[in-house]
């Protein structure tokens, strides 16, 4: 299979469409003996090609090996990779850069096959970059490149706790009208690749034009950085991810054009997706700036951009509406796992436990046989290993400082295997899957994670949640999250052993409770979760019976078709047990395609389907009374009701009778969701 038959500018192997998949069948059945078999088969069969081009194919094998290793490709994927990508990414080695999507059409042309032919699992088709819009903190958000609005690290405002650790002060004039971004250099490259931009605080009128300069300076010069590096993206994501605000909109002339600016910037970073593989996050802060963008998205989309969710498929795309619509009408609650952490750099459970038991000092033999053990028991096993190390003691005598310090004597004490679990898990970031489920509408949320990502991401979207059972309610907020297996923030209740499992069992019954509750009157949205939870089994069950008790157990098939949904799980993949398992139960899985793909690569597509969401879920209409938004961010139709309802409020600021009746407050709350000021008809 290995015979060149024709060379003509290019590799053409075998004749046509079946050879093709002859090679690749043999390619795939190599293994990790791939590249020494595709610089073996260059240097024997390309004699008839110069010997630039010979040592072309040897020296692009060893890269794109190299390559795959560093993204976490399969064996067999690292095959196929090298295979496509060999003849046309001449400049690899050198820039970095993928080969353009004319070079790839020219080689689909000549080889005469399609996608599913020379990518039968989906990981060479890269397809365009994607767009996210959230509402957050951008000094939180896990991304490879994020660009902050300032020159100085004395901004409070972006630099609370001072400037990072080993970050160079960047010279004031080394910021010019033409270098408006610049990178920090000494942060340690497990960090963010952290960029300040020059944006000119009162230094007269500006146009929208200069601030949309800055924005297009970053995303050309932090992803060529980024390329250059050679560091794969954060996260393991499928591509790099830059992350920015709204630059100007809190500055002169742009802050009362913001709708304009905000145009001008999403269409910029549209255009730089639709070219680049690199995804793009805009951070937007209030709830109005929100509004806007994912108006100004909607318009976008009917005009210019509609490939923005070419990868979602038509299924998904009704699957998106129909949470979207749970999700306004206030019945969709999340049950969210460990996946979600994992999008966010933290490790799932079973690389934890590997990472304690590594630390614990276990080596070889005792690694692989404490990798048999159930999850319960390797916990505990560990729980008693690191309590015998002699760094525990130093642990517990740090952690009685931080103890005193805090005026909290009477807390318990956490065990060792404790304490490391809160050194692993707490991370100041989190993943653009917790923005995207705080901006989607909810009230209650459960998870089994020990993390506070998604706390840190609700927040960061300037609304309250409160903790259960760490935090009593609150009347300025309904939302709220469950954490059955304890918190990051109280180690003592992190549960890991199968003792601490039994002896918060009252605890656990009072909790499970509240679960059932949701399970039964709301939808529950799954996400990174894996169904696997014995505990969650149990409550399940008994949500089951008490809402189907005319169920016979023993007849399988009326039982199946009986039982109501009461929730959506969001798949990677298509499970084919899992509906027999879960018969209640929607499934939804983001690689629908039939073949499957590279997790990376369907890990980014439940990004861009909870981004769909978002928007399907955004009412769009916050901003409408907003001073600061007009032009694009409203149409004809907002536009005329705007002004109507500027009318209505100029007439009942003037009616001192009407402003005293009971129903002022409902029309004030009214006014305050379309983003505009409730005082403006208060009685005085």
């Amino acid at each position: 299979g290995g015979k060149v038959c024709r060379l003509n500018g290019m590799a053409d192997l075998g004749n046509g469409r079946s050879r093709c998949k002859r090679q690749r069948s043999l390619i795939a059945a190599t293994g990790s003996f791939i590249s020494l078999c595709l610089i073996s088969w260059a240097n024997r069969n390309f004699g008839a090609l110069d010997n630039g081009q010979s040592r072309l194919w040897s020296t692009l094998a060893r890269s794109r090996t190299l390559q795959c290793e560093r993204s976490h490709y399969s064996r067999v994927e690292c095959g196929q990779k090298m295979l496509h990508h060999a003849t046309w990414e001449k400049k690899w080695e050198k820039k970095g850069t993928a080969c353009s999507a004319k070079e790839d059409r020219i080689f689909d042309e000549t080889w005469n096959i399609g996608d599913d032919d020379h990518d039968p699992r989906g990981i060479l088709r890269r397809g365009p970059g994607h767009v996210f819009v959230v509402q957050g903190d951008l000094r939180k958000i896990s991304a490879d490149a994020v660009l902050y609005p300032t020159r100085r690290f004395s901004n409070e405002h972006w630099f609370p706790e001072g400037a990072p650790e080993g970050a160079q002060e960047i010279a004031l004039e080394d910021f010019t009208e033409e270098n408006r971004v610049l990178p920090v250099e000494g942060i340690s490259e497990d960090q963010r690749r952290l960029w300040l931009g020059y944006v000119a605080k009162g230094q007269g009128v500006r146009p929208i034009s200069w601030y949309l300069k800055a924005a297009s300076q970053f995303l050309i010069e932090a992803s060529n950085d980024l390329k250059q590096s050679g560091n794969p993206p954060k996260n393991s994501r499928y591509c790099h991810l830059l992350a920015l605000p709204v630059i100007g909109s809190g500055v002169g002339n742009a802050r009362y054009a913001s709708g304009e600016l905000l145009a001008g910037l999403l269409t910029r970073l549209y255009m730089f997706a639709a070219k680049e593989c690199v995804d793009v996050v805009l951070v937007v802060r209030t709830p109005q700036m929100f509004s806007a963008a994912q108006a100004t998205r909607w318009a976008l989309e009917k005009r210019s951009y509609p490939a923005q969710w070419s990868l979602l498929s038509t299924r998904l795309i009704k699957s998106a509406k129909r949470l979207a619509a749970l999700a306004k009408s206030g019945e969709l609650v999340y049950f969210i796992g460990a996946g979600a952490s994992t999008a966010g750099g933290l490790p799932d459970w079973r690389s934890m436990l590997r990472i304690l038991a590594i630390s614990s000092g276990m080596k070889g033999e005792e690694l692989m046989q404490i990798s048999s053990l159930s999850f319960l028991d390797q916990a505990k096993v560990l729980e008693k290993r690191l309590a015998e190390r002699k760094y525990a003691i130093e642990m517990s005598k740090h952690w009685d400082k931080q103890r005193e310090k805090s005026h909290n004597r009477g807390d318990p004490n956490p065990s060792a295997l404790q304490r490391e679990v809160v050194r692993l898990l707490s991370t100041p970031y989190h993943s653009i899957i917790h923005s995207l489920l705080a901006n989607i509408p909810f009230d209650a949320v459960v998870t089994t994670n020990y993390d506070t990502m998604f706390e840190d991401a609700v927040r960061g979207a300037t609304q309250s949640i409160y903790s259960i059972p760490y935090e009593v309610a609150r009347k300025s907020t309904s939302k709220w999250i469950l954490k059955l297996h304890g918190d990051v923030k109280h180690p003592e209740d992190i549960v890991l052993t199968r003792e601490q499992v039994d002896s918060y069992d009252d605890r656990r019954k009072a909790l499970s409770g509240i679960v059932q509750a949701l399970l039964i009157t709301k939808h529950m949205l799954f996400v990174g979760f894996s169904l696997q939870d014995e505990n969650f089994h149990k409550v399940a069950t008994t949500m089951r019976r008490a809402i189907n008790p005319e169920i016979r157990t023993d007849d399988p098939y009326l039982q199946y078709k009986s039982m109501r949904s009461f929730g959506t799980v969001l798949s990677l993949h298509d499970r084919p047990f899992l509906k027999d398992l879960w018969p209640d139960l929607s499934i939804i899985p983001i690689d629908d395609s039939g073949k499957r793909t590279s997790l990376v690569s369907a890990a980014r597509g439940l990004e861009i389907f909870l981004d769909r969401v978002s928007l399907e879920a955004s009412t769009c209409s916050g901003h409408l009374l907003d001073t600061q938004f007009s032009g694009p961010s409203l149409s004809r139709e907002e536009w005329a009701l705007k002004l109507e309802v500027e009318k209505f409020m100029q007439a009942l600021s003037e009616n001192e009778l009407a402003k005293k009746a009971s129903g002022c407050e409902a029309v004030a709350e009214m006014i305050r969701k379309l983003g505009g000021d409730p005082d403006s008809i208060a009685d005085t």
